[in-house]
C-alpha cells in the first residue's frame, strides 16, 4: 500500500534536486549522485534565499565579542546545554 504524500515544496527548481535526493536516501542508495544532488540543492537554496553576510549581522557587537571570548576560552572543554545556561548570565547576552 502506497503512503499518501503531499507537496511541501512548491519550487520546481528545488524539487528537481530534492525529490531524487530523498529517494536515494530512503532506498539507501550509496551512489555518488546523492552527494551531487545535495550540493546542487544547497547551491540552489543559497542562490535563491541567501543574503550578503553584512546584511544579516545583528547590531550587537559587544555581545558577539563576549560570546566569541567565551567560546575561545572554553574551546577544549566538554560542553553541555546545562553548562551553557550557567554561563549565559555571565555574558550578559
Amino acid at each position: 500500500m502506497k503512503k499518501e504524500t503531499r507537496t511541501v515544496v512548491y519550487d520546481d527548481e528545488i524539487t528537481c534536486y530534492l525529490r531524487p535526493l530523498h529517494e536515494m536516501v530512503i532506498t539507501g542508495n550509496p551512489d555518488f549522485g546523492k552527494e551531487e544532488n545535495l550540493l546542487f540543492l544547497i547551491s540552489e537554496l543559497v542562490q535563491k534565499y541567501g543574503q550578503p553576510f553584512e546584511s544579516c549581522v545583528p547590531e550587537c557587537p559587544q555581545e558577539i565579542e563576549k560570546a566569541c571570548e567565551f567560546i575561545q576560552q572554553h574551546f577544549n572543554e566538554r560542553f553541555t546545554f546545562g553548562a551553557e545556561q550557567r554561563q549565559i548570565p555571565k555574558l550578559n547576552v
